[in-house]
């Protein structure tokens, strides 16, 4: 019986061997965005994303993220439908959040959390 993964596709030949675990190591960064993100943000919200900040949150994370990543990851952390956040994401791309202070204050509470090396990592 196989004990792991690696164990579980050695059967497999070099070029399919080499695909999966390809794809592997992809789903594996994929994973490791949406737990650095998620560490983030409730680390910058302890008590949830408050109604103020959940528009200017999605547009500065936006351009740093896929949609569907985004929409993923904020639907984790605020319990909301992931449609809906996926909507409120292209809402934010097709109508800019203007708001310069909630933005600022936005971004602040992210620095302070480790918004910089998030962007290094991702």
């Amino acid at each position: 019986m196989p004990k792991n993964f690696h164990d579980l596709i050695q059967e497999f030949s070099p070029e399919r061997k080499q695909k999966i675990e390809q794809r592997f190591q992809e789903l594996k960064a994929e994973y490791d965005c949406f737990q650095s993100t998620e560490e983030l943000i409730t680390k910058a919200f302890p008590d949830g994303i408050e109604a103020k900040f959940y528009l200017p949150l999605l547009t500065i994370l936006e351009p740093e993220l896929s949609d569907r990543n985004l929409a993923s990851v904020i639907a984790t952390v605020t319990g909301k439908e992931y449609s809906q956040v996926l909507n409120d994401i292209y809402k934010v791309k097709s109508e800019p959040f203007e708001d310069d202070l909630l933005l600022t204050e936005t971004k602040s509470l992210l620095d302070a959390c480790g918004y910089q090396q998030w962007l290094e990592l991702n």
